[in-house]
């Protein structure tokens, strides 16, 4: 008799053990519900558990994401999926160069060179300082010329070397630029201090590329907009 009273004693001493520690994760629903359980997965759309009411057998059931309101696991051995937020896609930087105000700099620049207020400042120094009268405009009149200068300057704005880029057109089969392109060099130095390039926001010597084109007329040459003159995918 006393065997069986000790037995029966362990059995429920075991169970309350075993409930105790089978059946502690909670699961607090939307209906202000709570379930003591033991969770055995969880992924984005349901949670599955198992339980056990008094006197009842264990059973196992799941319950739908959106019913829950709250959730604690103290298995970590549960695998625990958690929704996802797919990953952004960034598209990279198609080139490392950009053009801006009529200069094609690199993007380590904050802020490119200036002459003056900007392009048409610059614009309007070469159109009055070039020398078209060491040429012959009814030679080449109506063409359209494109030259790429490559300028450098230091980290007070002042240049220190203009030279053709050998990207640079030459003209056409009935025109050869490089006179023009030589006085245009004199006429780029000429405007001698510009506002430098900046880094970090902090002035830099830099290199830079300068696009010019025109269009010959018998009474001189007019500036057209160079952008995308020169392909920025050749310099990266």
């Amino acid at each position: 008799m006393l065997k069986r009273i000790l037995s029966l004693i362990t059995t429920v001493l075991v169970s309350s053990l075993s409930y105790a520690q089978n059946f502690n994760d909670t699961i607090v629903t939307t209906s202000a519900d709570t379930i003591l359980c033991k969770i055995t997965y969880v992924n984005e759309f349901n949670i599955f558990y198992t339980y056990k009411l008094r006197r009842k057998a264990v059973k196992n059931t799941h319950l739908d994401r959106q019913k829950i309101i709250f959730f604690s696991v103290n298995d970590t051995t549960v695998y625990v999926m958690e929704k996802q937020t797919p990953p952004i896609y960034i598209e990279p930087e198609k080139y490392s160069y950009k053009e801006e105000n009529g200069i094609i700099y690199h993007k380590s620049y904050s802020t490119p060179p200036i002459y003056g207020n900007g392009l048409p400042n610059l614009n309007d120094f070469i159109t009055k300082n070039i020398n078209i009268a060491t040429f012959d405009t009814r030679a080449f009149q109506g063409q359209i010329i494109t030259v790429l200068f490559t300028v450098k300057l230091d980290s007070l704005g002042y240049i220190t070397s203009v030279k053709t880029n050998q990207e640079a057109s030459t003209g056409t089969n009935y025109y050869d630029s490089r006179h023009l392109e030589r006085n245009l060099i004199d006429v780029i130095i000429a405007t001698k201090k510009w506002r430098p390039a900046l880094m970090n926001n902090l002035p830099v010597k830099c290199e830079v590329y300068l696009p010019l084109k025109f269009k010959v007329e018998f009474y001189g040459l007019f500036l057209l907009p160079s952008r995308n003159t020169f392909s920025l995918r050749n310099r990266g």
